[in-house]
Order: C-alpha cells, then structure tokens, then sequence
C-alpha cells in the first residue's frame, strides 16, 4: 500500500502499484467526496513526486506537458465546479510542498522541468495557497522554476494583504539580488513596483545597490531588467519631494551606467547579452539626466553622452564611451560632473574593481 504523502512514495513502490487516475469528467461537477479526495491525493502525489525526481529528461518533458495539459483540462472545464477547482488546485499546492521540500533539502535538486510544469498548474490556477510554493522556488538552482514563480506571485498579487507583502518583500529582496535570469528578474521587479506605500521605491533601491556590489565583485553583468527598475525607480524619485532619495537613486543610476559601459567595453559579452547592456544604457542615462537636472538646475550634461558615443559606432566607439563615463564620475585625478558640488560623489563613485585575474567567471545569462 502506497501512503498518500508524496514524502513516501518512492520509484520502487510505483513501480510496485499503479496509481488510479482520478474519473475527472464524474467528480469535477462538485466539491470532492472523502473518497474522491484520496483518490486525487494519491494521484496528485504520485505524479509531482515523479515529476520532480524523474532524471530521463525527455521522459519527464513528456511527462510534465501531460501533467498540466491534464490539469488545466479539469480546472477549466466549463462544468467545473468552483469548489473542486478551488479544492483541487489547493491539494496540488499542498502535495508539491511536500515533494519539493524534501528534494530541496536534498543533495539532489529538483528536476526543473517537472517543478516547472507543477508551479505552471499552480500561476494558471492561482489560489492563495500557491503563495508558499512560489516563495520556495524563487530559490531554485535553475533559472525555469524561478520565473514561473515570480510569474505566479504576479498572478496572485492583487489577493495579498499587508501581512502577505510584508512576509513575501525579504524574499523578494533575497531573490532579486541574487537573479540571473533576465525574464524571471523582471518579474520580479514588476511584483515590487505594485508593493504598498514606499516600500516599492526603497526596496528597489536597496535591490540595485546591493546588485551593482555584486557585478563588480563577481564579474557579472548588468541586465535589461536592472535598467527598467532603475527607469522606473528615477521616474518616482525625481518628482517626488525627498530629496535624500533623489540623491540616492541619482548615485544609483550613476553606478548602474558605471557598470554597463564597463561590462559594454571590457567584458566581452555576447550579442545577446551586449544588447541588453545598450539597452540599459538607454533606459538609465536619460533618467540619470533628469534626475542631474532636479537637483541642479543649471547642471550641464557633459558631451558626448554615453548614448551618444554607443550609437556613433566604429571603432573608437569603447574608447569614446569610457571617455563619456570618465566625464560623469571621473577617473584617477580627473574630476567628473558629479564629482562637484552640490552631488559630491567620489570619483569613480568609489568602485574598486578586482584585477582581470581575480575575476570568476559570469554566470550564465537566459536573456
């Protein structure tokens, strides 16, 4: 006999009992009967624990698009009842925090595929109690499960109280930071921007200072993501009326442009990656202009942009643009524009870089 929790169904007892596929068309016209719910459980169950451990990879890829293709079927059927949606929905919750648990306190991780398909069911079919789930692959080791997650809080995102972003912030702020993957940090970026009063802007900060730290200590690489939340972040803070923020995030956008046309000129990124670091320059200079011009108003915009020297192309195109980021932050004993006052700021914005050979190498990058 196979025990219903997923932590004790094992390969060889599967392998020893089938489990019964649930008669959705019979039981999805009502909330689940007692028995019913067993049997959904055991399946439920059965097939997360082999989704999440299965090592075939094509064998789970088949698996995991029968597994939410099924799901979705029953969940959006047009004679589903609402309280076997909400019932089945909540047991998957359930069962895939139990299997992903214990793999995740494992030495072996998660299949990212399976886990994926499984978090997919939960964003399609959001109910309140996915928020654990979606909180626990946000610290995936694999870059799949962590953008449906962000992806799944988004869509639970106008159910949270205050109590919910209040827990939920700190593991944005964790996960931010740390994030690769440009689909999956932007979403989480576009989940704090909705967060209350002025957590959202101060947050943000914090996430773009902390990351900047983190490209320069270990090799990595500004993505089109960081660009957009600097935007958005300069947009609030340049109308608003504290001007310590203004300052900060003025120091932020400088450090941020800093990091781009570093890694733009001395990285050696691919293509893809090269044009998310363009586009980073052209979201964040801009905004670093006005937020110059709110807190100066007769500051002068030092020429050639770093813009201007990207577009110009050939090939002095890298010397002109350090030329044009030595003219915002200076560089040895040559003083840049926001090195005077009323900004102040140290040259070079006090960034020490490692030597080329201390560098570790760039993770990899889904843009």
């Amino acid at each position: 006999m196979i025990c219903a929790t997923a932590s004790a169904i094992t390969p060889a007892a599967l392998a020893q009992e089938a489990i019964k596929e649930p008669n959705w068309p019979a039981i999805r016209k009502a909330d689940l009967a007692a028995i019913d719910r067993t049997t959904v459980q055991r399946w439920l169950d059965a097939q997360i624990q082999n989704l999440i451990s299965n090592e075939d990879i094509p064998a789970t890829r088949d698996a995991a698009s029968k597994f939410h293709k099924k799901l979705m079927e029953q969940l959006t059927a047009s004679d589903a009842a609402a309280p076997f949606k909400e019932r089945v929905s909540d047991m998957v919750a359930g069962s895939f925090s139990k299997a992903y648990q214990v793999n995740e306190n494992s030495a072996k991780s998660p299949h990212p595929l399976g886990a994926s398909a499984v978090l997919m069911v939960l964003r399609d079919a959001p109910r309140p109690t996915a928020l654990p789930c979606f909180k626990s692959a946000l610290s995936d080791p694999t870059p799949g499960p962590r953008f449906v997650a962000a992806e799944g809080l988004l869509a639970l995102q106008k159910s949270f109280t205050q109590q919910d972003w209040t827990g939920l912030i700190p593991d944005l702020q964790k996960a931010a930071i740390a994030e690769t993957n440009n689909p999956a940090l932007s979403r989480i970026f576009r989940l704090l921007f909705a967060a209350p009063g002025d957590t959202a802007a101060s947050t943000i900060l914090a996430i773009l200072e902390s990351r900047s730290a983190s490209f320069e200590k270990n090799g990595r690489m500004p993505l089109r993501a960081d660009g957009e939340a600097m935007a958005w972040l300069a947009n609030r803070a340049e109308p608003g009326t504290d001007a310590t923020l203004r300052v900060s995030v003025t120091r932020c956008a400088a450090h941020l442009l800093a990091n781009a046309v570093h890694s733009y000129v001395n990285e050696k990124p691919g293509r893809e990656h090269m044009e998310q670091l363009e586009l980073v320059i052209l979201l964040v200079e801009p905004r670093l202009v006005s937020l110059a011009k709110a807190i100066d108003r007769n500051f002068k915009v030092p020429e050639p942009t770093v813009q201007t020297a990207l577009q110009s192309g050939g090939s002095e195109r890298h010397q002109k643009m350090t030329s044009a980021m030595t003219a915002w932050i200076g560089a040895g004993e040559t003083q840049g524009v926001l090195n005077k006052p009323p900004f102040s700021f140290p040259v070079e914005l006090g960034i020490k870089r490692p030597s080329p050979a201390s560098v570790p190498a760039s993770e990899p990058v889904n843009p």
